[in-house]
């Protein structure tokens, strides 16, 4: 193994930048960082205070270095690449043991563990193509915590990352995508300050969401149809290939959502992940649908050209792939989104309103088995209808093609959720349970209630039940127990 020297001081090299990213800090005393330099009043690009890093200069000049080894790192996979790598060292880019473990929920053995000195180069390989991209990713997604302001500021930064860490997204599998997306994109989009966002982050999701989404997309629409046929299923790959791809995609896309997340929702007082945690897989914390609304840069995002329809059509689609988590993420994002899009017209003719309604439909269909996911996409369903039913007529063609709904039914439900004249309006809870008994043909169930009949108890006469016997008064009278066993 020849070339085992230069990799491990490649990682020797980023572990210091990452080490160096963590440690070095202002002094937390407001007064002290005044007197030694490190408070910053404002600037030009950002105009709130905050404090500088003594360790800024040093890491920004390596920073396009770090983002031409990632630029290399992800043409390993390209075709002309593959077909120089000799087949005894192929498997050094397939998935490593540890990540298909956290994937899978299995507990690594003891063997895993061995010294590096113990592993054959193979495998020593393997370990610096999943060690090195995650590294890298850390330094340059959670630099924003620590350098402050003047990381996003660094000048051609954003062209710098999508020609670096973004190039050649559509050769990479997805066991290296998705460290893009959980490492580098999510803490990069919530650390940075509200004023730089559109200059730094809004060229990062250009490339990356439309591709994401048509991606995801496809493979949830394959595991449907295979799951659907299981035609030649199970022959094309091994149950572990089976269960990882499958539990591969489902990480992905969610993964994919928490990014939209940062992306569209303002922040309420959400912490900064403490740096000391970034080996860790963070989870974003749940946020009520209810509450939460679309944030000025979300909005931004929204009336981009290249965005708007990639980032809705995500969110919508989401509803009905076959992962409730995924499901219920999108949900956190359809209430404040849907709001957003007729407050500002985003939805412009009916075919577009006509498409939401059935990506809503069809995630009753596909998840209605399970309450929350069905009481949240009835609510959502039912608050598109009313939005979107006085703009487009038309709309309720889509309501009757549900098989049972007829257009008596559908009247009687319009008539009651307009009365005529003066007629007092019913609350919101009264609405839902109208709109989901109009939609209950196509609500999914379990397989254990689908093919259920129905019980039917008849009025059945109450059980016989008999009577003490009474006690006869002659034993009750007794005097003592000689009387009570004498003979007469």
């Amino acid at each position: 193994d020849s070339s085992g020297y230069n990799r491990s001081q490649l990682l020797h090299c980023v572990n210091i930048v990452m080490a160096v990213i963590k440690r070095c800090k202002w002094p937390d005393d407001i007064e002290v960082a005044k007197k030694g330099g490190f408070y910053c009043e404002g600037s030009q690009t950002c105009h709130s205070a905050y404090c500088r890093n003594a360790a800024t200069p040093y890491v920004v000049s390596l920073l396009p270095i770090m983002a031409q080894l990632l630029r290399t790192y992800n043409h390993f996979w390209s075709p002309e690449m593959l077909a120089r790598v000799h087949p005894a060292f192929a498997p050094a880019l397939d998935i490593h043991d540890s990540e298909k473990n956290s994937i899978l929920g299995v507990r690594a053995d003891g063997e895993a563990s061995d010294s590096l000195g113990s592993k054959q180069p193979i495998d020593r390989a393997k370990s610096f193509m999943c060690t090195f991209q995650d590294y890298c990713l850390q330094v340059l997604g959670n630099a924003g915590q620590s350098l402050g302001p003047e990381y996003y500021q660094t000048p051609g930064l954003s062209d710098m990352l999508v020609n670096g860490v973004l190039a050649g997204l559509e050769q990479l599998p997805d066991y290296r995508l998705r460290p893009i997306l959980r490492v580098f994109l999510r803490p990069f989009v919530q650390r940075c300050p509200a004023e730089l966002q559109p200059t730094v982050v809004l060229p990062l999701l250009k490339p990356v969401l439309p591709f994401v989404f048509q991606k995801l997309n496809a493979k949830w629409e394959k595991f449907r149809l295979k799951y659907a046929n299981c035609v030649d299923y199970e022959t094309e790959m091994t149950e572990e290939q089976e269960l990882l791809d499958d539990q591969l995609n489902r990480l992905l896309s969610r993964e994919y959502l928490d990014v939209l997340a940062a992306v569209l929702l303002t922040k309420r007082g959400q912490p900064d992940a403490s740096l000391d945690s970034m080996n860790e897989d963070q989870e974003g914390k749940q946020v009520d649908s209810s509450a939460a609304t679309i944030s000025a840069f979300g909005a931004t995002v929204l009336k981009t050209e290249e965005l708007c329809s990639p980032v809705v059509m995500s969110v919508f689609n989401a509803l009905h792939w076959s992962d409730t988590a995924a499901s219920f993420k999108a949900l956190q994002l359809s209430m404040p989104l849907l709001k957003l899009m007729f407050e500002h017209g985003f939805v412009r003719d009916e075919g577009s309103a006509a498409y939401l309604l059935r990506c809503v439909l069809m995630g009753l269909q596909v998840l209605g088995e399970h309450d929350i996911n069905q009481t949240l996409l009835v609510s959502l369903g039912l608050a598109l209808y009313q939005s979107a039913r006085p703009l487009f007529p038309g709309l309720c063609t889509t309501l009757l093609q549900i098989p049972g709904c007829t257009p008596e039914a559908l009247e009687a439900f319009e008539t009651q959720l307009h009365p005529p004249g003066d007629g007092k309006a019913l609350p919101e809870k009264k609405k839902k349970e109208i709109f989901k008994r109009l939609i209950s043909p196509i609500i999914g169930k379990n397989i254990g209630q689908q093919f259920k009949a129905a019980i039917q108890i008849m009025n059945l006469p109450p059980m016989f039940r008999p009577q003490r016997m009474a006690v006869e008064e002659d034993a009750v009278t007794c005097a003592d127990l000689p009387n009570l066993f004498g003979q007469e």
